[in-house]
């Protein structure tokens, strides 16, 4: 891996760069990034529940990782940031709602897809 793109990473991750640079191109854009290229994995595997299955479970153990770090990022982010408390703590908040509709989401889906759950959908 690239040093400096791993040095970004790593500053992302201590809240090091600017919270629109945080918040947007590395929440916004690469979730937008990472939704696109599951899609296109599971439209080109195809296949039926035995393939789609264990796929989707570990898109969510992906999308979790990857929610974890862009969270953290932005969390610390937004402490660093100044010129607008507001945009701060709004930013925050995007994180827990985004963070607990993720937990939602995620534990209803391994829930059908592991069996748990019969018949919801």
């Amino acid at each position: 891996m690239n040093e400096s793109f791993r040095s970004y990473l790593v500053r992302h991750w201590r809240g090091e760069l600017q919270l629109v640079e945080s918040f947007w191109r590395i929440g916004f854009g690469g979730g937008l990034l990472l939704g696109i290229v599951e899609y296109i994995v599971v439209m080109a595997v195809g296949g039926g529940p035995a393939v789609l299955r264990p796929m989707l479970i570990s898109f969510t153990f992906i999308n979790a990782a990857f929610l974890i770090w862009v969270g953290v990022g932005i969390w610390r982010s937004a402490r660093r940031y100044e010129d607008s408390r507001f945009l701060a703590v709004l930013a925050q908040a995007t994180v827990v709602i985004g963070g607990a509709g993720f937990v939602l989401d995620a534990g209803l889906r391994l829930a059908v897809l592991t069996g748990l759950l019969r018949g919801v959908r």
